[in-house]
């Protein structure tokens, strides 16, 4: 089950991403960020400019091996999408 992790996101590599989100940073090297990590204690770390973030969400995909996988749709957002993929497109 995906949906295990209360609305979490996984991060496949979060040490690489937390060193390039804070390069600009002089403080946050990468031996101050794996302490980090280890420490009990919860820190916020303000970046120094946004970042645009995109999240994709699928409930099926093809493999490399060209197998498709179907997951459960824990948001119900398939429906609106077979929704929308079923209107007649509009007129030319």
């Amino acid at each position: 089950m995906r949906d295990f992790s209360s609305g979490c996101i996984r991060i496949e590599k979060p040490l690489d991403l937390a060193a390039y989100v804070l390069q600009e940073d002089e403080r946050w090297n990468r031996h101050a960020i794996e302490e980090a990590m280890q420490s009990e204690i919860t820190q916020t770390v303000p970046l120094p400019r946004s970042i645009p973030v995109h999240i994709l969400y699928m409930t099926a995909w093809t493999d490399r091996e060209g197998r498709t996988h179907f997951r459960r749709d824990t948001y119900e957002r398939d429906i609106v999408l077979h929704a929308a993929l079923m209107k007649k497109p509009p007129p030319l």
